[in-house]
């Protein structure tokens, strides 16, 4: 049973982006851009060395300036953002940079780089600038300026400098004749990039003064169900760490995602609330310019009118179903979105077709002996449901979700990936943060382009029995389960082997070939180990580590018999396959124990759930 409140309904309210900062001295004091770049570092936008020291002649660089947009706008990156090959997970500007592509502020360079460390140039700023301006929905100002070197400014910039500077955010400057030049292609300091944020601020409060305010519905929905059965529930049912499917999350890692309490109406993540309901307004031209992707190639490119009408007939929220492809599919570069040529279906053979799937449908978690079921499963489906065109997936994707979802009232992120009516039944995800992930897409989406505008947006926040007032987020190699393995387990390394916190955490050290270690646990195909009095994880990649425990099983046919004792009169407690690995008992000289006889092998074998020891026959161990 639950009992929805109406909680409360609030006006969101922009707030100011400056406060008040005691400045010892610096190296702006007295220049030309002090004024505006006091601004900036009042708001904490602009950050120097932490001892004064600002370097206003400085050049900056396209990624520092990419991060400085990120900060005015307050924007987040998802957890599959876009991604260069030049920028890469660590590096100080990933996310920045991320978020900056996410949001369609950048666009980079051919063959997928973004150059962070180059300077960036007076038009390169122009361009950023007028994306920004556009998501505003600011209109073009009225000051014209004619520029000596107009021929120097790219193609692609001369639109944008047009309209940066007649709002007079940009205004160009004198040669050495003083005649007027705009300077293409000039590197531009920190303290010119200042000056020009500013007045893009202040266009930007301005545009803002009006419409600032937008009112929002908050509703609470009880459910019948106590928190700690549902997070028992939750944490049982095979839930991830990653969006791949390898590695299952913790039940404190569960517990943080699952508790609504952790997430207030002023986090990204909130938008999990939202109901996804169809909402009207939205241009198609605006979402395939600044939302859905622009490079050749690309299945997704131009298909914001696919996108809208499935919306409308399927009663979605069509910024949501955008988000939704773009986040199964990695923004449209996925194997299953750029097409997959099906040949058959459920072991027959059928008419070869190439199919499309943008929404994940039919996709499972791979495994080791399935590696290829995501794609296969996806494919498949898509190939029974005709999905032969870009239109038909997205319109079939959209049927999918609305019919076996929105219309059955698992209508907001939250519901589609928890179902807090009837948990672990019917859940649209195994990820962890599949629900999260996505708001933060949907939020940027909203605040960004400022998509609905003094519109009523309805957010139904679930409440369990006894549910804590917040779940803390465990730290990193906290968040991966444990799995039991027996004690005794032996591993050793194959190759020069790095010794990480977690599942690609960070490098504690590099193990040498060679090295024996103790085997705490198991996790998606990676090793929890003890070595050298630490304790941490291994990749469990048979090309660089064994188990010295392990023993093969060869039949030539039928199943061998586990038994509880060494003979064949005793009773048989399980039965392996040909090419199961099971785990013998060593002894403390790495030796295998056998029996009397020396023809059975003493084993850890799982019985009625709990590893037990057990015997197996040693003529059909490899």
């Amino acid at each position: 049973m639950k009992r929805t409140m109406l909680t409360s309904i609030v006006t969101l309210m922009l707030l100011s982006m400056f406060a008040g900062t005691a400045f010892a001295k610096s190296d702006i004091d007295g220049h030309q851009f002090e004024s505006e770049m006091r601004q900036l570092i009042d708001s904490g936008i602009l950050k120097g060395d932490g001892k004064g020291n600002y370097d206003p002649d400085g050049n900056i660089t396209r990624a520092q300036f990419a991060a400085l947009l990120v900060r005015i706008l307050d924007l987040t990156a998802s957890d599959n953002p876009p991604t260069f090959k030049d920028v890469k997970a660590g590096q100080w500007y990933y996310e920045e940079v991320s978020a900056a592509a996410e949001a369609g502020l950048v666009k980079g360079y051919p063959s997928n780089i973004f150059k962070p460390d180059n300077p960036i140039t007076r038009e390169e700023i122009a361009v950023m600038v007028e994306r920004v301006i556009e998501m505003k929905q600011i209109p073009d100002g009225t000051i014209e300026r004619t520029f000596l070197d107009q021929s120097q400014i790219s193609d692609w910039a001369t639109s944008a400098v047009q309209t940066i500077v007649s709002l007079d955010i940009m205004r160009g400057t004198t040669n050495l004749k003083g005649q007027l030049i705009f300077a293409p292609k000039n590197n531009t300091t920190r303290g010119e990039v200042a000056a020009v944020l500013v007045r893009m601020l202040n266009l930007i409060g301005e545009s803002n003064d009006s419409s600032d305010s937008q009112k929002i519905v908050i509703t609470t929905t009880e459910y019948g169900y106590d928190f700690n059965t549902v997070l028992s529930m939750q944490a049982d049912n095979s839930p991830k760490v990653d969006g791949a499917g390898y590695f299952t999350a913790s039940k404190e890692l569960v517990a943080y995602f699952l508790n609504p309490g952790n997430f207030s109406a002023s986090d990204p993540e909130f938008f999990q609330f939202l109901k996804l309901s169809y909402t009207d307004g939205f241009d198609a031209k605006m979402i395939n310019n600044d939302i859905l992707p622009e490079s050749d190639g690309n299945p997704l490119k131009g298909t914001a009118q696919y996108f809208l009408n499935a919306a409308e007939k399927y009663n979605l929220n069509p910024i949501y179903l955008i988000v939704h492809a773009l986040h199964e599919t990695a923004n449209g570069t996925s194997t299953l979105a750029k097409g997959v040529l099906v040949t058959e279906v459920d072991g027959d053979p059928v008419e070869p077709k190439i199919v499309y799937n943008f929404f994940g449908i039919g996709a499972i978690d791979p495994t080791d002996l399935t590696p290829d079921a995501t794609i296969k499963g996806g494919a498949e489906y898509a190939y029974k449901k005709g999905w032969f065109t870009v239109e038909a997936a997205i319109n079939g994707g959209a049927a999918f979700i609305s019919n076996g979802y929105i219309s059955d009232g698992q209508d907001t992120l939250y519901k589609m990936r928890w179902n807090p009516d009837n948990p672990t039944v019917h859940q649209y995800a195994t990820h962890v943060e599949w629900a999260t992930s996505q708001a933060i897409r949907l939020y940027n989406m909203f605040s960004t382009y400022d998509l609905i505008d003094n519109a009523l947006l309805h957010f139904e926040v679930p409440e369990y029995l006894n549910q804590p007032t917040s779940s803390p987020l465990p730290d990193p190699e906290d968040r991966y389960v444990v799995f039991e393995v027996p004690d005794g387990l032996i591993g050793e390394t194959k190759v020069n082997l790095k010794f990480r916190t977690y599942p690609w955490g960070t490098v504690i050290e590099t193990l040498a070939k060679g090295t024996s270690v103790s085997i705490l646990g198991e996790n998606g195909g990676w090793y929890k180990i003890s070595v050298n009095g630490k304790e941490g994880w291994v990749s469990g990649d048979s090309e660089y580590f064994t188990i010295k425990n392990s023993l093969v099983i060869q039949l030539d046919e039928g199943r061998l018999n586990v038994r509880s004792k060494p003979n064949t009169n005793a009773t048989i407690v399980g039965k392996l396959e040909n090419n199961d690995i099971v785990y013998g008992v060593i002894d403390e000289n790495g030796q295998f124990i056998m029996d009397d006889t020396g023809k059975w092998y003493k084993i850890h074998f799982k019985i009625n759930g709990t590893w037990d020891f057990a015997w197996i026959y040693s003529e059909f161990v490899k």
